[in-house]
């Protein structure tokens, strides 16, 4: 029972120290900014789209510089890999156009496309008829 005691005694001490302190700052740690949020993406899906036809996904707002990725999840819940759905690089006013056909065993029903660009993403549903 005295050990106890003494352990709570000592833990009580550690804390007060610790908190006394607490307004210095730690030796050996940098303090950093918070990550700055990205933009959100504007993003604009053609829906819906027959089986067969021409699917086409635009965004806006992407930051400068950055690789925008495509991803389209078909109504059965597969990644796509259509021609037209690889990564593309924004113009100068942050836009970027993508398109590509729906294949004919597409099953009708929602899938969804989502675009990301450097830290942005954005997702929309994309219904195939």
């Amino acid at each position: 029972m005295r050990t106890l005691a003494l352990a709570t005694i000592g833990t009580a001490a550690l804390l007060a120290t610790a908190c006394a302190s607490e307004a210095q700052e730690p030796k050996g740690l940098v303090s950093t900014s918070p990550t700055p949020t990205a933009a959100p993406l504007e993003l604009s899906v053609s829906s819906p789209v027959p089986v067969g036809g021409t699917a086409t996904a635009k965004v806006a707002g992407a930051p400068a510089e950055s690789t925008c990725r495509i991803r389209y999840v078909t109504p059965a819940g597969t990644d796509s890999v259509a021609d037209g759905l690889g990564a593309k690089q924004p113009d100068a006013t942050g836009a970027v156009t993508w398109d590509w056909m729906i294949g004919a065993s597409t099953r009708p029903g929602e899938g969804s496309v989502t675009v990301t660009c450097g830290n942005a993403r954005a997702t929309k549903p994309i219904t195939i008829s």
